[in-house]
């Protein structure tokens, strides 16, 4: 502002130098054109990388929840068959000392 008043103050309108004024601010308004179609380029792949991540890290956390399941899932059917195995083994040794432990059949007797 002050070089404005001390250069045209009392002077006419330079239309040269008015002209050199709105060539260099519209220079720089593409150059700030430019500038933020740059910025948003950036922040426009930026943002799909940080999607692209997001979405490798849920599938990785799926298949790995997935995967646990699937283990706990695995776990519980040998746990059950460990089980059912020694219900039937207590059964046979059930059967096997019932069966030992009866009394000897009495002798037929010797009536001639």
């Amino acid at each position: 502002k002050q070089w404005y008043q001390r250069r045209v103050r009392g002077q006419k309108y330079d239309v040269n130098h008015a002209a050199a004024e709105a060539r260099q601010c519209t220079d720089l308004l593409s150059q700030a054109q430019y500038h933020v179609a740059r910025a948003r380029k950036l922040d426009d792949e930026h943002r799909a990388i940080r999607q692209q991540q997001e979405k490798a890290k849920q599938e990785l956390e799926t298949k790995r929840k997935e995967e646990e399941d699937a283990k706990k899932k695995e776990e519980e059917e040998r746990h059950q068959a460990i089980l059912v195995q020694r219900e039937v083994y207590r059964e046979r040794a059930k059967n096997i000392l019932i069966f030992t432990e009866q009394p000897n059949p009495p002798k037929a007797s010797k009536g001639r």
